[in-house]
């Protein structure tokens, strides 16, 4: 049983004692406002209540602190030390299920710290992300952090700064695309034509796409023409669109930087 689902076990089961006293006298015949008086009565009653809202609760105690801010969070903001870190993954939170608050998911980073003075690290940890920044936290992103004085493995994305503020992104290795190489692909990149020779079904999938076997061919002026194969995720509509234009050749933008990232406009 997973973690999610042992805490919301856990909401289940909170109100029994609630239940149970409030059935007493007629389970029993034993009533407490009679042998324990009214004042001690209503002390167990709310004494009860708040355990039940406590135990309610307590599995949206992380949740709500990502959110709001805790107290750690709150000094890491005010005193931690401005570095940058390479996302490395993304994904539901590690209590596991999916966990939103106020509309915003709650989800978990793992991330690779440069802090500039010791060697790259990975840390993990779970935050409320704006489902509009979403895209910005992908697979080789770079974010701005604060990392903790007293623990380095305690960091806290630097909302303050911003993706604005943000150090310029490297350009990610192989199949992924960085906000960096979207940068250069506008400011850098090279137009040419590139042409489909086919497409493989691999079985695979990720965030819900096909993993397809592509084959391209590219050419552009001042470069020899070359061919080159990858797998990509790709929606469904996009792989059946490939499929009936196999052999045709179409504009594409080349990255300056890495000649197997091509933008291509296929055209219905």
């Amino acid at each position: 049983m997973s973690r999610f689902a042992k805490s919301f076990l856990l909401v289940f089961l909170a109100p029994i004692p609630l239940i149970l006293y409030a059935l007493l006298p007629e389970m029993t015949g034993w009533n407490p406002e009679v042998h324990l008086g009214e004042f001690w009565n209503t002390v167990i009653w709310i004494l009860l209540i708040g355990f039940v809202l406590v135990m309610s609760l307590l599995p949206f105690k992380k949740a709500f602190g990502a959110f709001f801010g805790t107290k750690e969070s709150k000094r890491i903001a005010r005193f931690g030390r401005p570095a940058e870190a390479v996302v490395l993954a993304i994904g539901e939170n590690s209590e596991g299920g999916v966990v939103t608050i106020n509309d915003q998911p709650l989800l978990n980073l793992q991330l690779e710290v440069h802090d500039g003075a010791t060697p790259p690290y990975v840390v993990s940890f779970d935050t409320i992300i704006p489902r509009a920044a979403v895209p910005r936290f992908q697979p080789g992103a770079v974010i701005p952090i604060k990392i903790d004085p007293e623990n380095p493995q305690k960091v806290i994305v630097d909302w303050q700064r911003g993706a604005s503020d943000a150090p310029a992104e490297k350009p990610a290795v192989g199949a992924r695309w960085s906000e960096m190489d979207k940068q250069l692909l506008e400011r850098e990149g090279i137009d040419g034509t590139a042409k489909y020779l086919s497409l493989e079904d691999t079985g695979r999938s990720k965030d819900f796409n096909p993993i397809v076997r592509v084959t391209l061919e590219v050419e552009a002026p001042d470069i020899e023409p070359y061919t080159f194969t990858k797998d990509v995720p790709l929606p469904t509509y996009a792989i059946q669109l490939i499929r009936g234009k196999l052999g045709q050749s179409f504009p594409a933008r080349i990255h300056p930087q890495d000649g197997t990232k091509v933008s291509i406009n296929i055209t219905p």
